[in-house]
């Protein structure tokens, strides 16, 4: 709606949603692998090293770029065919729609 009447987010508030765009991400991938617990599902053995780094996920500050060891951990999990196989259930779950 701001685009349609000509009024573009501040800056503040494009850096308020992009702390908020990583933190749903990271955040989403938690909840997979919550997920996949229950259902007695597992991540493939070369991506159980990035579990810990999802349930640690720092804060963003003002500024701060992305950590860039997420990006290998996200891309590494999201590959994980036990990741993919629970997101395929994503309609029996409250998953984001918008997670991939």
């Amino acid at each position: 709606m701001r685009y349609i009447h000509d009024r573009p987010f501040t800056p503040e508030e494009v850096e308020d949603y992009r702390k908020i765009v990583f933190t749903n991400i990271v955040g989403g991938m938690r909840t997979i692998i919550d997920l996949m617990d229950e259902l007695s599902m597992a991540v493939e053995q070369q991506n159980r090293r990035f579990i810990n780094l999802i349930d640690s996920e720092p804060a963003i500050n003002t500024g701060e770029s992305f950590p860039p060891k997420y990006l290998n951990a996200l891309k590494g999990l999201w590959g994980d065919s036990g990741v993919q196989a629970c997101y395929m259930k994503q309609h029996q779950f409250a998953l984001q729609e918008n997670l991939p």
